[in-house]
C-alpha cells in the first residue's frame, strides 16, 4: 500500500524534473548565447525557448533528436498544466483496490471540464520522461527515455 505522503512525493518529483528541464534550458541557451544570467533561465514562453534552443549551433546534426525531445516536452506540458492548474484531490487506497492515483480537472478552476485520474505508474513514467527530456537538453544524444 502506498501512503498518501508517497503519493504527494510522485507530484513534488514530476514538477521538481519539469523544473529541472525548464533550468537545463536556461542554462544550454545562455550558455551558447555567452550571455551570463544568475540564475539561467529560459524567459518567456516555453515553446519559443525551445526554438531557440533548437537554433544552437551544439543541435546542428542533431536536428531529428533535439525535434523528438521537444515533441516528448510539449506533449508532458499538457500534463504538467493539469497538475499545476487542474489538481483536485488523490486517492492513496482506492476502495476498489485500484492503482493510487491523483485526480484533477481539465481546464483548471476557472473553466472545469472531465476529471482525469493520473496513476502512480503514469506519473512515474512520466517524471521518467520530463528527466530525459533534461538530459537531451543538455545534449540530444543523451534523450534516452520516450514516452
Amino acid at each position: 500500500m502506498l501512503g498518501f505522503k508517497d503519493l504527494m512525493a510522485l507530484v513534488g518529483e514530476f514538477l521538481l524534473h519539469w523544473s529541472a528541464m525548464e533550468q537545463q534550458l536556461g542554462e544550454s541557451i545562455s550558455h551558447s548565447e555567452s550571455q551570463e544570467l544568475d540564475p539561467p533561465r529560459s524567459r518567456g514562453p516555453l515553446k519559443k525557448a525551445l526554438e531557440r534552443w533548437q537554433g544552437l549551433d551544439v543541435i546542428q546534426g542533431n536536428k531529428k533528436l533535439a525535434s523528438e525531445v521537444i515533441d516528448q516536452i510539449e506533449q508532458l506540458r499538457a500534463l504538467r498544466n493539469l497538475i499545476v492548474h487542474g489538481l483536485a484531490g488523490a486517492n492513496s487506497n482506492p476502495d476498489d483496490g485500484a492503482e493510487p492515483y491523483i485526480k484533477c480537472v481539465e481546464g483548471g478552476w476557472e473553466a472545469p471540464g472531465e476529471e482525469r485520474k493520473v496513476t502512480v505508474s503514469e506519473l512515474k513514467h512520466y517524471s521518467e520522461a520530463v528527466d530525459a527530456c533534461r538530459r537531451g537538453i543538455r545534449h540530444p544524444s543523451h534523450f534516452n527515455y520516450r514516452l
